[in-house]
């Protein structure tokens, strides 16, 4: 389980009087595979495709949605595991039916915005725009694009009070080529982030300080190379956009970047790779984030079990949290 999926599970999103109001998207949408990051004991999240808008087509004649639901319906009799099946059979169809109305409605949304190459905000510019050796892959843009028009449904459609949204964007494990790789990497990052503002600033006025991004990484990457790329490592960095926080700071320490430093794993600079140790835990960062989502200081310990080992007080969750604002910084509470 991970901690949206546990946040789900406290928040019953599987319920009608849940977080939700029971609907079919729940409380996490993965536009990035299944993720065991928002899979909780009773609750999955809604695994969709960036490009699709339906999982199958339940308009079809031969298709009748409602004789598929009466087939699927609980009975007193059922066993544990034939309760389960039969809900995401029925939570399928309805999740179909969303998709392939409220969503696919929204394909045209943005249309008329840019990027700052001139093209369609979303679109991929080619490698001569980019000044770059090839294009981009285009997954994050697709990623964010599908994110952009889902808060929308769920805002203007569905009424949802809650959703946190998870895409994946891959290649970053760069053993060698890192010179010709990384640029492309941080360009679409670069553009995407630019993309999902601009259309988070159009809609209804502007819902840019309602969302909150937040990167989040497996591990870090040395900062000595290996010959033409960089090696494994532990402590990294995230990027954190929007949510009505005061950006243009670093939240934590900045690390000593000599090789064999301070920061180092490895102390003898001959050996040295520049694996830094982490001055910021990862339950620290995750909990910041659920406190701004609304989670009370109370719920934190069945979300992250290991929270406690970083309280500034013994006892208060809060005090392992990060400085959202500055206002947090001289210690007054964080109002957004």
């Amino acid at each position: 389980m991970g901690w949206a999926g546990r946040l789900a599970d406290l928040w019953e999103a599987h319920t009608a009087s849940g977080v939700n109001g029971g609907s079919a998207l729940g409380l996490n949408v993965s536009f990035g595979g299944n993720s065991r990051l928002m899979t909780g004991r009773m609750n999955a999240p809604s695994v969709l495709s960036p490009s699709s808008s339906r999982l199958f087509d339940t308009r079809q004649d031969r298709f009748d949605a409602d004789f598929f639901r009466q087939l699927n319906r609980e009975l007193p009799d059922d066993h544990p595991l034939h309760r389960v099946l039969r809900s995401a059979n029925r939570r399928s169809v309805d999740l179909s039916n969303l998709l392939s109305g409220y969503y696919a409605d929204t394909e045209g949304m943005f249309g008329s915005l840019q990027n700052p190459y001139g093209g369609d905000l979303f679109s991929s510019p080619d490698a001569a725009d980019l000044a770059l050796s090839r294009g981009l892959s285009g997954q994050a843009l697709r990623s964010f694009h599908a994110v952009a028009r889902m808060i929308h449904v769920g805002r203007n459609q569905l009424g949802l009070n809650r959703q946190i949204f998870f895409v994946g964007m891959g290649g970053f494990d760069n053993h060698t080529d890192l010179a010709s790789k990384h640029p492309l990497l941080l360009r679409e990052i670069s553009l995407a982030l630019n993309d999902f503002t601009t259309a988070l600033d159009d809609m209804n006025g502007g819902i840019a300080d309602e969302v909150l991004v937040a990167s989040l990484s497996d591990f870090g990457r040395t900062l000595g190379n290996n010959g033409d790329g960089t090696d494994h490592a532990w402590a990294g960095c995230n990027i954190l956009l929007g949510g009505g926080i005061d950006g243009g700071r670093v939240l934590g320490e900045l690390p000593d970047l000599r090789l064999g430093g301070d920061s180092d794993t490895a102390s003898n600079p001959g050996r040295a790779k520049g694996r830094l140790i982490p001055t910021t835990a990862i339950d620290q960062y995750l909990a910041t984030l659920c406190d701004w989502f609304g989670v009370a200081e109370n719920e934190m310990a069945g979300l992250f079990p290991n929270l406690s080992a970083f309280e500034a007080t013994p006892g208060e969750a809060s005090s392992a949290y990060l400085a959202l604002n500055k206002a947090q910084e001289s210690g007054l509470p964080l109002s957004l």
